[in-house]
C-alpha cells in the first residue's frame, strides 16, 4: 500500500480512522500512480487474482492486454514510421530515430523525464537530416511516457484496432474514475510535495468543498473522474509569486513545526488569512516586505 499511498500523513490517517478501499478503488487507485507502468500491472495482476469482483478483473485483464499491445505495435516500424524524442521538462524535440530503441537510449542519455513520439510519413527514402520536414505534417500515431531512468510511466496510441480501444473506455471502467480518497487536509495547511519536497504551499480547498465533492459522486449528481479528486494548493514559487495546482491529498504531506525561513513565514501568514486570522492588508504587507528580500 505504500507504494500506491506516497504520503506518510495520508498513510497514518487511513490508520488512525480505519479507512480501507474496496477492490475497485483500490484499482483505480494503483492505476492512477505515478509507478512505472509494469508495477501496476503487477499490483493490478495481483488484486484480480484475490478479487471476488467479477467485472473488475475482466477490465483489469482488458487493461493490461491492451497496455501491452500498445507497446508491441509502437516498436514497429516497416520503415515507414519514425520516432521523436522529446523532454519532458521543456516539451520540445530533441531528435529523430528510425527506432524505437534508439530513442529511448538517447533519451536515458538526457537523465530527466522524456517522451517518445511515433510518426507516420509518407516517404520513407528521405535522407536523415530531413526527417523533421518529413514528420511535419503527418499523423502522430501514438506516445510513450519514460521516468529519467528509462522506466515507461504511461502509454497512448492510436495503432490499437477500435475493437481494443473500445474495451478500455467508458464511464463504468476503473482507469479514471473519480474515488472518495483518504483526506486529512483542510483550508490553511502548509504542505509540501511528496515527489517534491521542496516545493511548498498551501491547501486552498476547504473541507466544506471537498465532502461536497465526495457527496456529489456518492450521489451521481456531477460527472466526475480521477482529475477532480484533488485539492486546489497554492505554491509559492522561488520568485516569489504564488501559482496554483490541483493535486492529489494521496501527493501532499504536511509541513509541521515553527515556519523556519522566511518561505514558510509568508506560507504560515498565507494560512492565517485563508482561514481568517488576519486581514488582507496585512498579509500584503508581510508579502511586499518578503519580495523585497528575494
Amino acid at each position: 500500500m505504500q507504494d500506491f499511498i506516497p504520503s506518510k500523513d495520508v498513510r497514518a490517517y487511513m490508520q488512525r480512522t480505519g479507512f480501507t478501499f474496496s477492490d475497485r478503488d483500490l484499482a483505480s487507485v494503483i492505476f492512477q500512480s505515478d509507478l512505472p507502468l509494469a508495477q501496476r500491472h503487477e499490483a493490478l495482476e495481483q488484486l484480480a487474482q484475490r478479487s471476488a469482483d467479477s467485472e473488475l478483473c475482466r477490465q483489469i485483464g482488458e487493461r493490461i492486454a491492451y497496455d501491452r499491445r500498445a507497446t508491441e505495435r509502437f516498436a514497429e516500424n516497416d520503415g515507414r514510421f519514425l520516432y521523436q524524442l522529446l523532454l519532458a521538462e521543456e516539451g520540445v524535440p530533441a531528435g529523430f530515430f528510425s527506432q524505437a530503441a534508439a530513442a529511448r537510449e538517447a533519451g536515458l542519455e538526457k537523465a530527466r523525464p522524456f517522451s517518445i513520439h511515433k510518426y507516420r510519413f509518407q516517404d520513407a527514402a528521405f535522407p536523415a537530416e530531413e526527417a523533421p520536414t518529413a514528420a511535419a505534417g503527418h499523423g502522430l500515431l501514438a506516445g510513450m511516457v519514460y521516468k529519467a531512468d528509462g522506466t515507461l510511466s504511461s502509454c497512448w496510441s492510436y495503432e490499437v484496432s477500435p475493437e481494443e480501444e473500445a474495451l478500455v473506455k467508458g464511464p463504468q471502467r476503473f482507469e479514471e474514475r473519480f474515488v472518495a480518497l483518504p483526506n486529512p487536509f483542510q483550508r490553511g495547511d502548509i504542505v509540501r510535495l511528496v515527489e517534491d519536497p521542496g516545493t511548498l504551499g498551501v491547501v486552498e480547498s476547504s473541507r466544506e468543498d471537498w465532502d461536497e465533492l465526495v457527496e456529489a459522486a456518492r450521489a451521481g449528481s456531477k460527472k466526475l473522474d480521477c482529475f477532480d479528486a484533488t485539492l486546489q494548493v497554492e505554491i509559492l514559487n522561488d520568485d516569489g509569486t504564488f501559482g496554483h495546482d490541483h493535486i492529489s491529498p494521496l501527493g501532499l504531506e504536511w509541513v509541521t513545526g515553527k515556519p523556519r525561513g522566511e518561505k514558510t513565514a509568508l506560507l504560515a501568514y498565507a494560512s492565517a488569512l485563508l482561514t481568517g486570522h488576519i486581514s488582507l492588508d496585512f498579509f500584503l504587507e508581510e508579502y511586499r516586505d518578503y519580495g523585497k528580500g528575494l
